[in-house]
């Protein structure tokens, strides 16, 4: 269908023939338009930008974690070799346990607290004015508590088990490795 417009010139008038404005719906797509892709290109780049920021920052957060249990278990075995290795009173002697090695207190030692402990048994926790005395029997930690020596020494019986332990599992992998290899060839 088309109308018909009138216009008039300077020397009479005449008719011209246009078309109708098209109507576009759900059976007709709209005809393509630059402007249009390019918004959408944009838009879709955009989010794509968006999930790779959100993957990388996920990630790292996934491996502070990991980071952060790694010195949290680092811290722990370093507490509990502290609490292993200790200063005794034993047959009326300091006696020094330390990394495996027993010897005996020949002069003052400060422990990881500021705590000062000297070779007659007396001890200066920090911040202190008044010296105590360990009693027979008993031990002072690295980190300044003092507790049983023989506790101290159960522990550490337990903590060599647990290191032997792990050291036959490695050893037994080990050898299951090699024996695979073996097989291989």
């Amino acid at each position: 269908m088309q109308t018909h417009t009138t216009a008039f010139l300077s020397g009479g008038e005449y008719q011209c023939a246009q078309p109708e404005p098209r109507q576009y719906g759900p059976t007709q797509p709209l005809p393509p338009n630059p402007l249009t892709n390019i918004i959408i290109m944009k838009t879709l780049f955009q989010s794509l930008a968006f999930a790779c920021l959100s993957l990388c920052l996920v990630n790292n957060s996934l491996g502070a974690d990991e980071k952060e249990k790694d010195a949290k278990k680092a811290e722990k075995m370093a507490e509990k070799k502290a609490e292993l290795n200790h200063i005794a009173m034993k047959d009326g002697k300091m006696w020094v346990m330390k990394d495996g090695k027993t010897t005996e207190l020949t002069e003052t030692a400060t422990l990881m607290d500021g705590t000062q402990v000297m070779k007659d048994g007396s001890y200066l926790a920090k911040g202190e004015t008044e010296k105590k005395m360990l009693k027979e029997g008993e031990a002072i930690t690295w980190k300044g508590k003092v507790t049983d020596h023989d506790k101290v020494m159960k522990d550490l019986e337990k903590h060599k088990e647990k290191k032997a332990e792990k050291a036959a599992k490695e050893t037994e992998k080990e050898v299951k490795e090699t024996v695979k290899e073996a097989e291989k060839k």
